[in-house]
């Protein structure tokens, strides 16, 4: 079995740069041995549905999940499964490892059983704070237009990593 990555394309959390933070880097892992998995997740954005924070973390968590489900039958080694991303892709990467759960084992859904929690996690160029300086656009199409400290702090990647977060870089 292959590690594996699963990708989150930057576009501040309004678009996904789909082809060239996505299906280029799933290319690149590929032809250096890991299974690459673009995900489409939802978008704060005009071109999305006007979703918001956690709708993009708990999406990211369900392909987490649906990976370690199927890993079998893909080929990948379900302990080597980490997150990847470029931009507000790069925060999403990071953010599905904070609050992620080993999983339910008494889930009635079998995905749900799975952890979600990534191995590894690699940030290319991310968006970290939610704070004043802050990509203001990737944190408008995350929080809307007036989010409350309290938000931005629990969403501000160098306030909420802790001891025991995957290997990250």
């Amino acid at each position: 079995p292959f590690p594996a990555a699963i990708i989150f394309p930057g576009g501040a959390y309004g678009v996904l740069d789909f082809h060239v933070e996505g299906t280029e880097y799933a290319k690149f892992l590929a032809r250096n041995g890991m299974a690459g998995i673009v995900v489409k997740y939802p978008l704060g954005s005009i071109f999305g549905h006007f979703r918001r924070h956690p709708a993009m973390q708990q999406a990211a968590q369900r392909a987490m999940r649906l990976i370690r489900t199927h890993a079998k039958a893909l080929n990948i080694d379900p302990g080597k499964v980490g997150t990847m991303g470029s931009s507000a892709g790069g925060h999403l990467a990071a953010l599905t490892a904070l609050g992620s759960t080993d999983g339910k084992k008494d889930a009635a859904d079998p995905v749900e059983r799975h952890s979600a929690r990534p191995d590894f996690v690699v940030m290319c160029y991310p968006v970290v704070s939610m704070g004043e300086v802050a990509h203001r656009t990737s944190r408008s199409n995350l929080l809307g237009s007036d989010p409350t400290q309290e938000q931005k702090d629990a969403l501000s990647l160098e306030k909420q990593i802790k001891p025991g977060f995957p290997p990250t870089f």
